[in-house]
């Protein structure tokens, strides 16, 4: 028996037949589901890097997702090269999967839209410019207009930001810098990076070294350990020469004690809702769905409060 509103069953049956499974603690069975439907229970998932502990923290999340629903993951990484992104997706095609999950990568959305008229895509960590897709995405403007508005309270007006170039995230995050230090009127000229690799974090931080703000926005955890040790190297402690706040709480925001302050984009809800959106489109939705995931500052011991003066 399905439960997935067939024609030709009034709804008082239908009612009555959820009642009755949800007594006898009915589960979707997707092993049945997926040879009924003449599936492979196969996705595939395409990660930008996964040198970027979030996007292997968001793996994660999502493979439990999958695994639960009985679906099996293939997992491929381009490590921002866009070409070898495509050659993942064109590889999970061959193997015939049922739906792909792209996270972060720089595919672009004429292509994605391309895959997407033939296996269900969703795009997560990204916002592409396409129509078609399913999309869950954190609002990272608003995170880092969080991250910079909590280092203004703290009494900073000398702020600069490790931006993210054209990474998943890095314009909106730019954007979200420049909200807040608008609306408090301080200038928003303290612009270094342009990437998402603790190199980047490094680079900007040799060439902050020479005239140091008091504080530091990073595109992401990564970036800002990379800051953090070369600002160590260059004789600047933190917090109390500058404070430094990271982006995505991924698993390196504090490994060891609890000290970097950092936005939390809940990865674990990025994960569930991507499987979820996908298998709702094997099921037979058309229409596109956009999810944003509220963000979540993360106050930790790697900002401080400046002392009146």
């Amino acid at each position: 028996m399905s439960l997935r509103g067939l024609p030709g069953v009034s709804d008082a049956t239908r009612r009555r037949v959820i009642d009755v499974a949800r007594d006898l603690g009915y589960t979707r069975n997707l092993a049945a589901s997926t040879l009924a439907a003449n599936r492979s229970g196969l996705i595939g998932v395409v990660i930008g890097d996964l040198h970027n502990p979030f996007f292997a923290d968001l793996s994660d999340a999502i493979s439990a997702v999958a695994e639960a629903a009985n679906l099996r993951v293939l997992l491929g990484t381009g490590h921002y090269d866009r070409r070898r992104e495509l050659q993942a997706v064109e590889t999970f095609r061959d193997l015939r999967v049922d739906g792909m999950i792209v996270v972060g990568t720089r595919i672009g959305a004429k292509a994605i839209d391309a895959v997407n008229q033939h296996v269900p895509v969703v795009a997560v960590a990204s916002l592409p410019r396409a129509t078609k897709l399913d999309r869950v995405v954190v609002d990272d403007r608003l995170g880092a207009r969080m991250a910079t508005e909590h280092l203004i309270t703290a009494g900073h007006t000398d702020i600069a930001h490790i931006h993210g170039g054209t990474g998943a995230g890095g314009r909106e995050r730019l954007a979200g810098f420049r909200d807040a230090m608008g609306a408090a009127g301080l200038a928003d000229s303290r612009v270094f990076g342009g990437g998402f690799t603790p190199e980047i974090g490094a680079k900007s931080a040799v060439e902050l070294a020479a005239d140091p703000p008091t504080a530091i926005l990073a595109c992401s955890d990564v970036v800002a350990w990379g800051a953090i040790a070369e600002l160590a190297r260059q004789g600047l402690r933190v917090p109390e020469d500058v404070s430094v706040v990271g982006y995505d709480n991924s698993s390196i925001a504090a490994p060891v004690g609890d000290f970097l302050t950092t936005i939390d984009g809940d990865r674990v809800t990025l994960g569930r809702r991507s499987v979820e959106l996908l298998l709702e489109r094997l099921d037979g939705r058309s229409k596109p769905v956009l999810e944003v995931v509220q963000p979540r500052l993360v106050i930790r011991h790697s900002t401080r409060a400046l002392e009146a003066t």
